[in-house]
Parts: structure tokens; C-alpha cells; sequence
């Protein structure tokens, strides 16, 4: 019952790692453009919504990932628990 379980467990949390880690480059990357937006000026208005418009699209990314890595963590879960 144990090995599924943490089998799940352990595959199930690389990619919920690597989903946080591109939520936080994301976050990054929204938060800069929206300082350069702010500033203001022809650079600051296109370098900043690109950078918002990219940052965005990251998190969602990560935020994806990380639901997969959960996911598998939870069908090892159910397995153990039929085990």
C-alpha cells in the first residue's frame, strides 16, 4: 500500500517543483513589466506588456504543470489505497 503511495508521491512532485519554478520566473516576469509600464516612455510600454503578456501566459504555465505533478500524486495515492 506504502510503495504506490510514495511512488505517486515522489513522481508527483518533480513536476509540481518544476511548476513552481515556472510560476516563479512568471511572477518575475509580470512584476518587471509592470514596473516598466509604469515608467512609462515608448520602450517602457512595449517591453512591459510584452513582459506582462509573457509572465502571465508563464504562470498559467506553471500553474498547469503543477496541477499534473498533484494529479499524479493523487492517482498513486488512489492506487495505495486499493492496494
Amino acid at each position: 500500500r506504502a510503495v504506490p503511495q510514495l511512488g505517486g508521491a515522489l513522481i508527483g512532485a518533480v513536476p509540481v517543483a518544476v511548476g513552481r519554478g515556472i510560476d516563479w520566473v512568471g511572477s518575475k516576469a509580470y512584476n518587471w513589466g509592470k514596473r516598466k509600464w509604469s515608467e512609462g516612455g515608448f520602450f517602457g510600454k512595449v517591453a512591459g506588456g510584452a513582459a506582462v503578456v509573457a509572465g502571465g501566459a508563464t504562470k498559467v504555465a506553471g500553474k498547469v504543470v503543477s496541477g499534473v505533478g498533484n494529479a499524479v500524486s493523487a492517482v498513486g495515492n488512489w492506487i495505495g489505497n486499493l492496494w
